[in-house]
């Protein structure tokens, strides 16, 4: 995934209100970004995703804001997957004693979050999380690109990195632009690997309005919606895709009926209030109906 240092100044463009994605679309979106590898492009046959929790690791020295906002993005992934996920170790919560003095961050972390200029990547990536290590480099070197990810057994993640450069803690990119790469990676290890122009109203669009760079916004709702659908308890790791997503169909039938009987009852409930109202307003005398709003006059002859 490729960072434009220019889109870090950018003006955030006011979208058009449009109407809501349907829940087959919202399925399109899922199937394309989830389902599809980033970078063979064949079709992924099971769901890839996490059961233990993410124990994340912090390899480098990233600018003070920087652990604000990862905590902060885990607890709104939280939020939506109800997946377990925490920061256990840095360099800052060591020297702040926030780190166990028996912690092992070699058997600790599952996710390993490389913050490093890129030349100095490759004495910090240990051969057996990066056995492409090789490769990797000479694709990230030329173009000082981000990368991500999980490391299934199966279909089970039981590890990830991540490699944000170090450049992009610069004052010259703007907290928006780490910001960025935090979104980005986390929610590619999450298992919504992919990137694709043919998805609607998403960040997971590589070139369009909805791209979080010069934005405070993290995700949009589809976003969020189809992660929580992902991480729903009836779709399983190893699930097969068509089973996953007949699922994850289902979920969003249910979603929306649910939404729908709240906005229903919600009604009947303003139904009620409002004839309630109007049958008190028509039963008090009108003196009565009079005083409740009027101003009350002050001896000096002014409102109070």
């Amino acid at each position: 995934i490729s960072v434009l240092p220019a889109a870090a100044n950018a003006v955030e463009e006011r979208l058009p209100v449009a109407k809501p994605l349907t829940n087959y679309e919202i399925l399109e979106n899922l199937k394309r970004i989830a389902f599809v590898d980033e970078y063979r492009g064949t079709q992924k046959e099971n769901v890839r995703k996490w059961v233990q929790p993410l124990r994340i690791g912090i390899q480098g020295k990233p600018p003070p804001e920087f652990e604000n906002m990862l905590e902060n993005y885990i607890d709104e992934l939280i939020a939506i997957t109800n997946h377990p996920m925490s920061l256990v170790f840095s360099n800052k919560m060591k020297r702040e004693n926030r780190v166990a003095k028996d912690f092992n961050p070699k058997t600790g972390v599952n996710v390993l979050l490389l913050y490093q200029p890129i030349e100095n990547l490759g004495k910090h990536m240990p051969d057996k999380q990066f056995p492409e290590k090789a490769a990797l480099l000479n694709t990230l070197l030329p173009d000082n690109d981000l990368h991500s990810k999980g490391l299934p057994e199966g279909s089970e993640f039981k590890a990830a990195y991540i490699i944000i450069p170090a450049k992009y803690g610069h004052s010259q990119y703007g907290g928006k632009i780490l910001r960025t790469c935090i979104v980005e990676e986390l929610k590619q290890i999450l298992g919504l690997t992919n990137d694709s122009d043919s998805v609607k109203r998403s960040m997971f669009r590589q070139t369009n309005n909805y791209n979080e760079i010069g934005s405070s916004k993290f995700m949009t709702s589809v976003d969020r919606l189809m992660l929580k659908v992902y991480y729903d308890t009836q779709i399983k790791v190893g699930m097969p895709r068509q089973q996953a997503l007949q699922a994850a169909f289902n979920i969003l039938n249910r979603k929306a009926l649910a939404v729908s009987l709240r906005y229903q009852n919600a009604r009947k409930r303003n139904r009620r209030h409002l004839k309630l109202h109007r049958r008190n307003r028509l039963s008090r005398p009108w003196s009565q109906a009079g005083q409740a709003g009027a101003f009350v006059v002050s001896g000096t002859g002014g409102r109070s």
